[in-house]
């Protein structure tokens, strides 16, 4: 049985995509809990680095000549000056890899090429032995984009922590700048009191990961786990200079016999009932997987999980190129899936493995080791076991030959959370997220589809995480987070009391801040949360929309972190199947359901809202103002309250967007609708078109027409300048006919006659058209060669353009068909 979903492809080779949907590796029992879900898989040798495609649509789709190709995978094309080794994915900061002397890494991979020098591992700061060309003999990279090295120093290795100055500067007072300081990037940390013998492997354990991670003190911790030439995994604290653990020893691995070594090393967590149970997984020479718990009370014994030479494909053939090298096997594992993935270098083959459940009646998982994972999109259910060799393989659609050009064989295989897309292959209409695949067909329902993106800059990747179960704070009633029995988004929410901006008890006066709930593989590509850019400022969901009663208040999320860079212009249309991302949809479509009032069918509405994490936008707790005054101190301070999201709905379908950029886009939502016994807000779609109007009014008067307002998350200086003055004239004429117009409808619509609805909601109407059109006519500022000086860096006249049509579909289909015969009721006095 597969461990999670098909998902994620696009039509073309040029970019490959892929990304797996699934509980999560210690949320097998079924629990809802927010987390992010994608992921992606790459492996790596001493020349490339390849990424795998362990999902089942076709890297080719088939065209009028040629049949649809699966591909197992793509090669990165990567240049290396020395010998490529211990790469690392990191979720949007690429791939990390040693190569000779030097840390280099590749922000999008699929661009190949020598990628970027991060720093040298020869620089006599780090006092490491520089007559060396293997100087940093492992690599790990932390979902912040810290990078961990084990220096050699003569025979033996010290742990390095290195991460980027912040403003120039080194961010920890204990930390010391590589040489010389004016110009290098990085500073770095000892974490080793005296050397230590020399370490082939490194592995994170943070976040998620960390929090339920128990070395044997009964104490969850972060920390270092590294593999030396002892055969020996040690565990190395967050905190410099402490005392390392030895978890494992040579002994304790019972290898077979003297030759025996061990190759690498991985975290696998699994839930048992109530228990996460912790377990180092580790390859050996013979292509053993061994296990051994690490948590205090657990069995510590060595189990044999799986065993590759007995495993393997039937009649498959070695590698050539191999051929020369020892046999070697790697291994990772997704904390995401709980999948695990085996390299096997003589063979050039990558394996995908699952936690066996031995007891499959209880709760959780009672390990019994690893097994293979079916290909259960191909018929008789075959092992997903991917080549990384070019011999003729048969494409799974048509049977015909596939000559996969080169032989990779693989060292070792990375995992990071999140997907890589490629906008430039979205100029037509490209697959972002997909369902299972349909063996009959081979094709897969489409979750999140865009279509028509257009970009003012020549970078044009992006980051893309999927979090499910978010819980909108505001209805989510809180629960003691030491209660074992309550909900964890309950717990969430206890943990995050700030996450709620408002008067209490009055969740239609309130704001959520979703960024305090988000997981910390998304809130760590930001150096810090509740900050301004480029930190994570608060990403506010206005009081007019919520998670959906129907869900228990729980919503999704997509978040795309661009390259640094990229710039987008006009709008684009994001499909969302939301049936489909989350086994629900209230819909969109009027019904006349004769047990549901009007209004009542028109609040059954799937919701998607969007808010920018780098650019400010209207409708905040504190309005667009720089500054506020703190409450506490008297003084000005910055207003970290201007990132608020819209609702960028523009039809239905499955639920049509129309957006003008990529970043925070909620779904699963839906019209706040807080009725009480004063005010049955049967108005809320009036209120609403209110708002809608008064926002995009702002962003045209605030944002779009002042220069110097938004800038280039590269710059310090005020380059922006989207809409002319005389184009800010004539538009802004237009808009305040309209919202003349507009005020005299809704102002109507509390009138028993129809015919003063009619008349003034038809001169608004007539007024808008004229300014939608008028809006239309105005181009994207053209792009310029450095993104520091892009005049339109927030894409305002795309986010303009959008904002007139989503108003106009609430204003046609919402708040018109809302009013009763009659008019609204009075509102109180």
């Amino acid at each position: 049985m597969r461990a999670c979903p098909v998902n994620f492809v696009f039509p073309s080779l040029a970019t490959v995509v892929l990304a797996c949907v699934s509980s999560g590796a210690w949320a097998q029992s079924g629990t809802e809990v927010a987390e992010q879900v994608l992921d992606r898989v790459a492996v790596f040798n001493g020349g490339t680095a390849l990424e795998m495609n362990f999902e089942r649509e076709p890297y080719r789709e088939a065209t009028a000549t040629e049949p649809a190709v699966v591909l197992d995978f793509y090669n990165y094309n990567l240049a290396e000056s020395s010998r490529l080794g211990n790469c690392r994915l990191n979720g949007s900061r690429g791939l990390y890899c040693v190569d000779g002397q030097s840390v280099r890494r590749w922000q999008d991979p699929a661009d190949g090429g020598s990628g970027e020098v991060e720093f040298s591992c020869a620089n006599e700061a780090l006092r490491l032995d520089r007559n060396r060309t293997d100087i940093c003999t492992a690599l790990a990279v932390s979902q912040g984009g810290d990078v961990w090295v084990a220096g050699r120093r003569k025979s033996a290795s010290v742990l390095i922590r290195l991460r980027q100055k912040l403003n120039g500067n080194c961010r920890d007072a204990a930390e010391q700048s590589l040489s010389p300081a004016a110009s290098e990037r990085y500073c770095f940390l000892e974490y080793t009191t005296s050397e230590r013998p020399l370490i082939s492997r490194l592995l994170v354990i943070e976040g998620e990961e960390g929090d339920v991670f128990d070395r044997g003190n009964g104490v969850p911790a972060d920390g270092v786990l590294a593999l030396d030439v002892r055969d020996v995994v040690t565990y190395y604290s967050m905190v410099p200079k402490a005392t390392p653990v030895d978890l494992v020893t040579r002994s304790g691995w019972l290898l077979v016999n003297n030759k025996e070594a061990l190759q690498d090393l991985a975290l696998l967590q699994t839930a048992n009932d109530d228990t996460i149970e912790n377990r180092v997984l580790v390859t050996t020479s013979n292509g053993r997987v061994l296990s051994r718990r690490t948590d205090t009370g657990g069995p510590w014994m060595t189990d044999e999980v799986f065993n590759v030479p007995f495993e393997r494909v039937a009649g498959s053939a070695t590698c050539p190129v191999a051929a020369a090298a020892p046999a070697g096997y790697g291994v990772t594992v997704s904390a995401k899936t709980g999948r695990v993935y085996v390299t096997d270098r003589s063979y050039c083959q990558v394996l995908a493995l699952d936690p066996f459940d031995g007891n499959s009646s209880a709760p959780g998982i009672q390990f019994g080791g690893l097994v293979n994972v079916k290909d259960t999109s191909v018929a008789g259910d075959p092992d997903l076991t991917l080549s990384t060799s070019n011999f003729s393989v048969p494409s799974r659609f048509t049977g015909d030959p596939v000559n996969i050009t080169g032989e990779y064989p693989p060292d070792g295989a990375t995992v990071a959370p999140g997907i890589l897309v490629n906008l430039k292959e979205c100029t037509g209409t490209c697959k972002v997220i997909t369902g299972e695949v349909d063996p009959n067909t081979g094709k897969a329902a489409n979750l999140l589809t865009l279509t028509a993106v257009q970009l003012n800059s020549t970078q044009s990747s992006i980051v893309l995480f999927q979090i499910r179960n978010i819980p909108d704070c505001r209805y989510v009633p809180a629960a003691d987070p030491n209660d074992p029995d309550a909900e964890p988004n309950a717990k969430l929410c206890a943990l995050h009391p700030g996450a709620v901006i408002g008067p209490p008890d009055e969740p239609g006066q309130q704001y959520l801040d979703v960024a305090q709930l988000l997981p910390p593989e998304v809130t760590a590509q930001f150096l810090a949360t509740n900050a301004l850019p480029p930190g994570l400022p608060p990403l506010l969901i206005s009081p007019q929309y919520r998670g959906q009663a129907d869900k228990r208040y729980v919503f999704g999320a997509v978040f795309a972190i661009p390259e640094p860079g990229v710039v987008f212009k006009e709008t684009f249309e994001a499909d969302f199947d939301v049936a489909g991302l989350t086994g629900g949809e209230l819909g969109c479509q009027v019904t006349d359901d004769p047990d549901k009032t009007v209004l009542q069918d028109l609040l059954r509405w799937d919701v998607v809202t969007r808010v920018s994490e780098r650019y400010i936008a209207p409708g905040g707790p504190n309005g667009l103002a720089a500054t506020v005054i703190d409450p506490v101190s008297g003084s000005p301070v910055p207003n970290k309250r201007r990132y608020v999201d819209t609702i960028v709905n523009s039809g239905c379908g499955t639920t049509k967007t129309k957006i003008g950029s990529f970043s925070l886009i909620a779904y699963d939502l839906e019209i706040a609708h807080n009725p009480t016994a004063g005010d049955d807000q049967d108005d809320v779609f009036a209120r609403l078109v209110v708002k809608l109007f008064d926002d995009l009014q702002l962003t045209q008067t605030q944002l779009a027409c002042p220069s110097g307002v938004d800038r280039a998350a590269t710059s310090t200086l005020p380059a922006s300048d989207p809409l002319t003055d005389g184009q800010c004239a004539s538009l802004n004429s237009v808009l305040l006919n309209a919202q003349d117009k507009l005020n005299k409808c809704v102002a109507a619509t509390r009138q028993p006659k129809t015919s003063a609805v009619d008349q003034n909601c038809q001169a608004f109407e007539t007024q808008f058209s004229s300014y939608r059109a008028q809006l239309a006519g105005v181009p994207a500022v053209a792009a310029t060669l450095d993104p520091a000086k892009t005049l339109d860096p927030a894409n305002r006249i795309g986010e303009l353009k959008a904002r007139a049509e989503t108003l106009w579909l609430v204003y046609g289909e919402r708040f018109l068909p809302s009013v009763p015969m009659g008019g609204y009721t009075p509102l109180p006095q």
